[in-house]
């Protein structure tokens, strides 16, 4: 399937007040209504050819139904993971706003799919990482998130114990609006593993603090034990603060993806979770957050017993997820690109 791309909109200080909502300050070119009404079509169109760049994953079970990988958290720390069906309405809006949906059968990775749909790039063909290397994970204006990715394997080689990922991000109307984006190592689909997140997560006791309205910390998770499938409320998370986790302020990038972010993370069967970010300035990658790591075994648990929490160091599941809105947060519609996806062992 061939990719549409249009080229991205030279950066005009025009352009950037009428993006910012400052009509007043406008330069003549673009007060009239036909100038804004054009200003629109071109953002509209600049939109269109970044989702067919960065396709949206829908799953398929073996009945053929689409459904998608929901994951909510509360205040209190627990989380929700379950399949929810995709309804004929939600597949319209998400056609509508002009997303290329590539549909993931289960038993299938991500990536195959990328793959057999034509992304022929290295990165795509030579990697052994089961997700795929550019996707957009999105929030409708339900508030419900579309697009997460997750495999329970990740081909990992004899004799490794840490995990990895790498990608850059950068995202539209994110700051602020309620939702954040875990990645999530060591996963199975008992909502085990370590990593972290970022996004918005100030209203979080265990947050970076209630200005923190586009950040990172490391996190992990845990199924309680004596709990089993279906997917329950006693499925807890915990966050960690201050200098060892928390990361500095990131902001939205589209339309000129600027800024523009790369997430290195790593966790080990040691029970050690590390991640830096880097932003892109000038076209050169510069460090925005430097390396923060904690061994989790030697920080107290919210949710005991137990103090440490079960992790299965055997696993080795991988999972890049937004979350849904939590009322009442107000919904609104957000969008995440992801690009250049990597992933292993060593």
């Amino acid at each position: 399937m061939h990719i549409f791309h249009v080229p991205r909109m030279a950066v005009t200080a025009a352009m950037l007040i009428a993006l910012a909502g400052e009509p007043a300050a406008l330069a003549d070119d673009i007060t009239s209504d036909e100038s804004r009404a054009a200003l629109g079509a071109e953002l509209d169109a600049q939109l269109r050819a970044d989702l067919q760049e960065f396709p949206l994953y829908l799953n398929e079970d073996a009945d053929g139904s689409l459904y998608r990988i929901a994951l909510e958290r509360t205040k209190d720390g627990t989380y929700t993971s379950e399949r929810t069906p995709v309804t004929d309405d939600e597949l319209k809006e998400l056609e509508s706003i002009g997303h290329r949906i590539l549909i993931t059968p289960d038993g299938q990775s991500p990536r195959s799919i990328a793959i057999a749909d034509g992304d022929a790039s290295s990165m795509a063909v030579s990697s052994t990482c089961p997700l795929p290397a550019n996707f957009n994970m999105s929030g409708l204006s339900n508030g419900q998130a579309y697009g997460s990715q997750q495999s329970l394997t990740s081909n990992r080689p004899v004799g490794t114990s840490t995990q990895w990922i790498v990608f850059e991000f950068y995202t539209k109307n994110y700051r602020g609006a309620g939702t954040h984006s875990p990645t999530t190592l060591f996963f199975d689909e008992a909502l085990q593993g370590w990593g972290g997140f970022f996004g918005d997560n100030h209203g979080s006791s265990a947050g970076c603090g209630t200005t923190a309205l586009f950040n990172s910390q490391i996190e992990g998770w845990y199924q309680l034990l004596g709990w089993g499938p279906p997917a329950n409320s006693n499925w807890r998370s915990q966050t960690f603060n201050g200098s060892n986790s928390c990361g500095n302020e990131m902001y939205d990038g589209w339309p000129y993806a600027n800024p523009y972010y790369r997430i290195t993370m790593h966790a080990n069967t040691s029970y050690w979770v590390g991640y830096q970010i880097e932003r892109k300035v000038s076209g050169v990658w510069q460090i925005l957050t430097p390396w923060k790591s904690l061994q989790v075994t030697s920080v107290n648990w919210l949710y005991g017993p137990p103090s440490v929490p079960p992790l299965d160091v055997s696993n080795e599941g991988i999972r890049v997820a937004s979350t849904d809105i939590v009322p009442p947060a107000p919904p609104v519609s957000w969008i995440v690109f992801v690009k250049n996806l990597d992933c292993g062992w060593f």
